[in-house]
């Protein structure tokens, strides 16, 4: 935090700065980049615990948590270009939030199945007071 707050003062005093800090003033822009720090914070915690998750809990081998991992590799790779040509189509003021809003959907059943494994919140639970994991 320390030095971000250093590089921002510093971004205020230098005459060619590497981050125009007065479009933070503008809502459209500063609502649009705290919704993709959030994405993207999301994303990046969601795979962490994904792979932890898929190690630890479920028993899987780097290979095979790695395997299983690759279609939403594919996924967003195909929906990258998707995204582009429809982010030129819908206002921003849409698409971000109803995206937030598709990204925060998930199952909420008592198991969860992954790839012919199925573990429930009991097995998990026991599994991690076993010492198992």
């Amino acid at each position: 935090m320390l030095l971000l707050t250093l590089f921002m003062a510093w971004q205020f005093r230098t005459p060619h700065a590497l981050f125009d800090v007065s479009m933070l003033r503008k809502p459209g822009f500063a609502g649009i980049a705290i919704i993709a720090v959030a994405h993207m914070a999301t994303l990046m915690a969601a795979s962490n615990y994904l792979a932890i998750f898929l190690i630890n809990t479920m028993g899987f081998t780097l290979l095979q948590m790695g395997l299983r991992l690759v279609p939403i590799s594919i996924a967003a790779l195909v929906a990258a270009p998707l995204g582009a040509v429809l982010a030129k189509q819908v206002p921003t003021a849409v698409s971000l939030p109803l995206t937030m809003g598709l990204g925060s959907n998930h199952p909420s059943s008592e198991s969860v199945r992954t790839c012919g494994k199925t573990a429930t919140r009991r097995s998990i639970r026991e599994s991690s007071s076993s010492g198992r994991g």
